[in-house]
């Protein structure tokens, strides 16, 4: 109905200006690759033979619920299903090769969110690399350590890998490596007029950020000028772990500032000072909000608790438009509102200015005004 030819099959590259699909031929000025990324699956796990399952097949395969899961993987993806599938009743353990869970957050948060996944009864176990994946009749063992675990079932969620075999990139002279297709900052490969965009670029491979990479490649595929040509900005990009609670960050975390020798202060605001939380008994959580030192500047943000991913849009905002934490504090919220969290970790920073000194200057003014 838009007026787009759809043609079905696997492409490969002929030459930089030439696909086939088939029998078909196509030319074209412009190419966008757009193939994704899968599951990545581990070396042991593939030479094993052992039934197992992915985010991208387990809702369509498993057709009766397992008594037992065993999840390779204690990234968002592993974190989420496993939480989902022990509700839903089924023994869940989260084999994590790593020291933590979501090891892309701060260590407390991490530790927070391990902590409440084994108080619902998740088995977790952190450090864990896979020696040995056996089939059995009752479903697979995995041996890591001195750990020997068996489960009904296997799920996969070991990280992703990108969607370029079978492509014939070379073909099109366009570089890739194990972690995906290599861009410039307008999305740009080494073949000019071929673009790449979402997961099989390999560089932060979440849905908004495919999004994000489609409305600049629209528009550099169609701009005769290059110097009118859009950059990718990645210094404000959000992401969430769909937990009860969700875990939601955008910018630099502690870990991060200080790996980059950033001076920073630190808000923390707890949910249960926030009454909607208190209303609705969802008082688990916090804000944790870096401002550059001595300054209201937005530099990072991670919300943990409910509605954490909606939340997370205003720091968004604040950090993209130059918006200071001094001006949240001035601005009126609705109440009773979980966004009560944003106004109050913005407040928390103007007590914290009332130094001393400040609070003398103040007295004094107040004193001079009475008398």
């Amino acid at each position: 109905s838009l007026g787009v030819d759809v043609f079905r099959g696997e492409a490969t590259f002929l030459s930089p200006n030439e696909i086939a699909i088939g029998e078909q031929r196509l030319r074209a000025r412009n190419f966008v690759i757009a193939t994704g990324s899968r599951a990545a699956i581990p070396e042991k796990v593939g030479a094993s033979q052992v039934s197992y399952y992915t985010n991208e097949t387990i809702f369509d395969e498993l057709k009766v619920k397992p008594e037992s899961l065993l999840i390779l993987g204690g990234g968002p993806i592993g974190c989420e299903l496993g939480q989902m599938f022990h509700r839903l009743g089924v023994k869940v353990t989260i084999l994590q090769r790593g020291k933590r869970l979501l090891d892309k957050e701060d260590p407390s948060v991490s530790e927070f969110v391990q902590s409440a996944l084994e108080a619902e009864g998740i088995r977790v176990l952190t450090g864990a690399e896979i020696e040995e994946v056996q089939a059995t009749g009752a479903g697979v063992t995995v041996r890591s350590g001195g750990y020997k675990i068996s489960a009904a079932a296997l799920l996969v969620a070991a990280g992703r890998q990108p969607n370029v075999e079978n492509l014939n990139l070379q073909k099109a002279n366009v570089a890739f490596t194990k972690k995906g297709i290599t861009v410039d900052q307008r999305l740009e490969t080494t073949q000019p007029g071929i673009y790449a965009l979402g997961d099989v670029v390999g560089q932060l491979q979440f849905t908004h950020v495919a999004d994000y990479h489609a409305r600049i490649v629209i528009r550099n595929t169609l701009m005769p000028f290059s110097f009118l040509r859009q950059k990718v900005d990645y210094s404000v990009v959000p992401w969430c772990t769909y937990l009860d609670p969700e875990v939601a960050t955008v910018g630099l975390t502690e870990r991060s500032a200080k790996k980059k020798g950033v001076a920073y202060d630190l808000n923390e605001q707890e949910m249960k000072t926030v009454d909607r939380a208190v209303l609705e008994r969802a008082e688990t959580g916090f804000a944790r909000v870096l401002v550059k030192e001595g300054t209201d500047e937005v530099l990072g943000a991670t919300i943990v608790g409910e509605h954490a991913g909606e939340l997370i849009q205003e720091f968004v905002l604040a950090m993209k438009h130059g918006i200071g934490l001094q001006q949240i504090a001035s601005t009126i919220y609705g109440y009773p509102t979980f966004t009560s969290l944003i106004l109050k970790s913005a407040e928390k920073l103007n007590k914290k200015r009332l130094t001393p000194r400040a609070l003398k200057i103040t007295g004094w003014l107040y004193r001079r005004q009475r008398s």
